[in-house]
């Protein structure tokens, strides 16, 4: 197998390209022995090492997409258990009559009198301290006991 112009073996022979005022020019020849002689075998090994590098790029690739592709099917499962199983085994049309209309809330009865500030009861100061103490904007800046 051999890569076409990658090692050239031997010097093109040079070509005459006309140009533009009708005087033909010679391109000029290709140095030889600027590139390095290669051998059949060297070319090999480097086909070889070059074979290996993608056999060994394209396993780490497939175990990355295989840890992504898994991540998802994790991640698609959570969401599908979020869904009650009633629900799931419905069909569109029973969740659109049973959803479409929902029907009214109605409040709750507040009793035969309602509450004003006024008839609020007062807290002592031992009540009002412990809520204060116990409130989670106290706990605020500051880190939790391990």
């Amino acid at each position: 197998m051999s890569i076409p112009g990658a090692f050239p073996e031997a010097a093109p022979p040079a070509a005459v390209v006309p140009t533009k005022t009708g005087e033909e020019q010679k391109t000029p020849e290709r140095d030889v022995a600027r590139y390095p002689k290669i051998t059949v075998a060297q070319r090999q090994a480097l086909i070889d090492n070059l074979q290996l590098e993608v056999t060994e790029r394209a396993r780490k690739l497939r175990a990355i997409y295989a840890l992504h592709a898994q991540g998802l099917r994790s991640r698609l499962e959570m969401r599908i258990n979020r869904v009650p199983q009633s629900l799931r085994s419905a069909n569109i049309e029973e969740l659109v009559n049973k959803y479409a209309n929902p029907s009214p809330v109605k409040p709750a009865p507040l009793g035969e009198r309602s509450i004003t500030n006024h008839e609020m009861p007062r807290l002592d100061s031992t009540t009002a301290r412990a809520d204060k103490e116990n409130s989670p904007l106290r706990s605020l800046g500051k880190k939790r006991p391990r």
